[in-house]
Order: C-alpha cells, then sequence, then structure tokens
C-alpha cells in the first residue's frame, strides 16, 4: 500500500523532472531559434540546427530518465505516457491524475524558468515564444496532427518494447533520446515536435499562444494509446504478458 507521504513525493518527482526536462529542451530551442541568439548566423543550415536541438532536448530527458528522480517514479514526465501505462493498468487512477497535474505543472515552472533566463535576463524577446508548438503554414494542422500521432506512437512503443528485454531494458533511456532527437530533426518541420502535451501546455499558458493546441494534447495521446493497445494484443497473442499487465 502506497502511503500519502510516498504518494506526494512521486508527484514532486514528476513536477521536478519535467520541469527540468521543459527548461533544459526549451533553453535549446531558443539557443538555436530565437533572433537573437548568435548560433543561427554561425550555423545557418536548419537541418542541423534541428538535429543538435533535438540532441541537447533528448540529453535533457535522458539525463531525468537517469537521475533520481526518474528512478523514484519511472519518470514519465509526460501525460501520454502516464495515461498509457494506466490503461495497461501498470498505475493506478488517482496516481495517474496526481502525475498529469504534476507534470503540467513541472511545465510551467519550466517555461517559467526559460522566460526568466531568455526573456528577462538576456532580453531575448522571442525565447520562450519560439518553444511554442505550432503547426507549420504551408502543411497544417493536419500534418502536425499526423506527425505528432506517428512520433509518439514510435516513442511509446521504444518504452513498452524496451521494457520486455530484461536487464537490457537499462538502454530504455538511450532508446527514447534517440527517439526524441530522430523526431525533432524529422517531424519539426511540420509540428514543432511536441510529443508531450505538458510540455506544450507551458509555454502555451505563459504566451498565451492557444493555437492548434487540441493538436499537441489529443495527437500524442492518440498515439501512445494505440502503442499501448498494440502491445496488449500483440502479448495477448503470444501467450505471455509481462509484469504488470495482469488484468488488463
Amino acid at each position: 500500500m502506497i502511503t500519502m507521504n510516498e504518494r506526494w513525493l512521486n508527484y514532486t518527482a514528476e513536477c521536478v523532472g519535467t520541469a527540468f526536462m521543459v527548461a533544459f529542451g526549451l533553453s535549446s530551442v531558443a539557443l538555436f531559434w530565437s533572433s537573437f541568439s548568435p548560433i543561427p548566423a554561425l550555423m545557418p543550415d536548419p537541418g542541423i540546427r534541428r538535429l543538435l536541438t533535438g540532441a541537447l532536448f533528448a540529453t535533457g530527458v535522458v539525463a531525468v530518465i537517469y537521475s533520481p528522480v526518474g528512478r523514484k517514479t519511472g519518470a514519465h514526465i509526460n501525460p501520454s505516457v502516464t495515461i498509457s501505462l494506466l490503461f495497461l493498468k501498470k498505475i493506478a487512477a488517482p496516481d495517474a491524475f496526481g502525475y498529469v497535474i504534476a507534470q503540467c505543472v513541472g511545465a510551467v515552472f519550466g517555461s517559467g524558468a526559460v522566460y526568466l533566463v531568455f526573456n528577462v535576463l538576456l532580453g531575448w524577446h522571442d525565447g520562450l515564444m519560439k518553444g511554442v508548438t505550432l503547426p507549420d503554414p504551408t502543411y497544417g494542422a493536419g500534418a502536425a496532427f499526423a506527425g505528432e500521432l506517428i512520433s509518439t506512437f514510435i516513442l511509446m512503443a521504444a518504452i513498452l518494447g524496451m521494457a520486455n528485454f530484461g536487464h537490457h531494458s537499462r538502454y530504455t533511456g538511450l532508446v527514447v533520446g534517440a527517439v526524441v532527437t530522430l523526431a525533432v530533426w524529422i517531424e519539426a518541420p511540420f509540428s514543432g515536435t511536441s510529443l508531450n502535451a505538458a510540455r506544450s501546455f507551458g509555454p502555451a499558458l505563459l504566451t498565451g499562444e492557444w493555437n492548434a493546441f487540441w493538436v499537441y494534447a489529443v495527437a500524442p495521446l492518440a498515439g501512445a494509446l494505440i502503442a499501448a493497445v498494440s502491445y496488449r494484443l500483440i502479448f495477448r497473442g503470444a501467450g505471455k504478458c509481462p509484469a504488470g499487465c495482469r488484468g488488463a
């Protein structure tokens, strides 16, 4: 039985982990894409900058996964991951609700830290705005939705798949980092790359830019749930059910 104190420690861990991930990731976006940053002039190729942005964003994610904070809860740091694990009955509903709230609060704190450093202290007035996820006007919300759904499906499939490789599951963080890096590199021209409703919620709240936010709330969740459904069907069909999916 999980005590109330233990629950609050878990919620705090998710909040802190998400705050760090968002702050680290959005800082990389500001560094590589702000009009006030010297990097775009030194590195004009947007493809290279996208790849480096993805690698830095992924570094923050991986750091949280392997940190004591991440080990505390398994480092969900993403509502889509938490809700998918709820679907698979790997987490109880009250805990899932607390995790999602904590993730959103953490994303606001992380976004606030980026605003304070880049917009206020450095005077980069578009620092946080560059971290807002928006569909590209050329391709529209449909392409952004498809990109977010497919990318988050791959992310969740990787997480669930690695959980079944025994001692190799310790490399899950590195696999997740690789998926995030490639998603930013490939998908960013269409959607800005979120894969995480909390990550999009933080900068949207602080900038007031809610245009097409529904894409980043719905598509990642849909992609992750499709991965969870596929996972359950595959392992049921194979006649085996990993630890934690009993009763799912």
